[in-house]
């Protein structure tokens, strides 16, 4: 009972987080289906091994990004983003009228805080058509006054469409808490039997080397000397 609560508090501080968390997921992956599979991981990794970077919304932004960019690339089943988080900022509306590519390396370099290079590694893009990309959307901040990547960052807290239902992530976790259990008990167990017999061996040796330094030292005394100390 009081790992659920302890389960349910956890879930608690994410859901405010979770359509950030989706959609960086989901720039990076290029897959809804990816996407959720990725999400779905980072909330088992931060319960099981907590966020080691950071504050905690910080941290599981790392964490999801970390994993997303480990399966990056185009998708072998063909999927294609489909575009920015809907916003209605009237910053985001010359760059909704570019071509999806644009959009994309904008969100990733201002929504995800990709470095160009990350963002031809996830894209498929040159070096040099991401370059031309990010310029375009420089291009096109100054024409918004200075706000579109604020709008960007905004953006990435909307729900998506292809996020799944919150409901449907909690299940999930839960179910995947209960399945790692067993493991980490008997990982638990195994090292347990490790250690205490770790320390039997350690008694063992000790009393052996207690038991040598109290021997009398007679072996390195001449015999007559050994005589005398018998007959004392």
């Amino acid at each position: 009972m009081q790992n659920q609560d302890q389960l349910r508090d956890y879930f608690s501080r994410l859901s405010g987080m979770l359509p950030e968390l989706y959609n960086i997921a989901y720039a990076i992956c290029g897959s809804a289906e990816q996407a959720e599979y990725v999400l779905e991981s980072a909330l088992l990794e931060g319960w099981l091994h907590g966020v080691r970077r950071g504050g905690f919304r910080e941290g599981m932004k790392g964490l999801v990004t970390r994993l997303a960019m480990q399966g990056a690339g185009p998708d072998p089943d063909g999927a294609v983003w489909e575009g920015l988080p809907h916003s209605d900022n009237p910053a985001l509306e010359e760059l909704n009228a570019e071509p999806l590519p644009i959009q994309r390396a904008a969100l990733l370099r201002h929504g995800c805080e990709l470095d160009p290079r990350e963002i031809a590694r996830v894209t498929g893009m040159s070096r040099a058509e991401v370059g031309d990309a990010l310029s375009r959307v420089k291009y096109l901040e100054g024409r918004a006054d200075g706000q579109l990547y604020r709008a960007l960052r905004k953006a990435m807290s909307h729900q998506s469409p292809g996020m799944p239902p919150v409901e449907s992530l909690y299940r999930t976790l839960r179910a995947e808490v209960m399945e790692a259990k067993p493991s980490r008990h008997v990982f638990s167990k195994a090292l347990g039997g490790v250690l205490a017999a770790a320390l039997v061996l350690l008694a063992a040796a000790v009393f052996w080397l207690t038991a040598v330094l109290i021997q009398p030292e007679t072996a390195d005394l001449p015999q007559g000397e050994a005589v005398l100390q018998t007959v004392e």
